[in-house]
Order: structure tokens, then C-alpha cells, then sequence
């Protein structure tokens, strides 16, 4: 009995003794993406400490989503300072606010 199989593999290459071997694909992106140890034929360890795309993702996502928090707390403060009467150009307190900022600082205030 024959069989015939036909395999794609990747070609990696040893930084330590330069050997030259073939692993499956699924193999490279399984490795990537847990970042687990495997070795060349010689013995070596190897390992992908990089991010995989899914962990860079993830981090921008983090960064954006603590952007976005910071933003709002940042919007939120100022509403609450305009709405007791500080000027957020000049830091003064007025009864009205919106006039202030029309007659002195040339801003027209939209009505809630």
C-alpha cells in the first residue's frame, strides 16, 4: 500500500546554529499567537515574544478606550465649571457665563 501526501510547510531558519527546517504553517501561527517554546532539530529553544495582532489590537483598543475616558472626564469638568460660573478662558466667575463669553471673548454659547 502507498500513500502520497502532499505538505506545505514554512521555512524557518535557527539564529543560533543556522539550521534550515520546515514546519506547518499552523504551526508558526500557533506558536505566534501563545507564545509558546519550540525547538530547531538541533535542540535549540526558540520563542515569538512579540505581539501577535490580536495583542496589539487589543492594546490600541486599551489606549483609545483610556483617550476617550480621559476626554469626557476632561468635558465633563469644564461643563460643571461653566455650569457654576467659571470662564474657561479667563478662570473668573460670572452670573451669566454665556454673555461673558459672547461680549468679552468673541464665543458664541449654543442653548441646551
Amino acid at each position: 500500500m502507498t500513500i502520497k501526501v502532499e505538505l506545505e510547510l514554512e521555512t524557518r531558519h535557527c539564529p543560533t546554529c543556522g539550521i534550515i527546517y520546515g514546519v506547518p504553517d499552523t504551526f508558526v501561527s500557533d506558536r505566534q499567537k501563545h507564545h509558546a517554546y519550540f525547538y530547531c532539530p538541533m535542540g535549540h529553544s526558540r520563542y515569538f515574544p512579540q505581539d501577535n495582532e490580536e495583542e496589539r489590537l487589543r492594546k490600541q483598543l486599551l489606549t483609545e478606550q483610556a483617550k476617550t475616558r480621559e476626554l469626557k472626564e476632561s468635558l465633563e469638568q469644564l461643563q460643571k465649571r461653566a455650569d457654576n460660573g467659571i470662564c474657561p478662558h479667563c478662570h473668573r466667575h460670572f452670573a451669566n457665563v454665556s454673555l461673558h463669553l459672547k461680549k468679552k471673548h468673541g464665543i458664541g454659547v449654543l442653548a441646551e
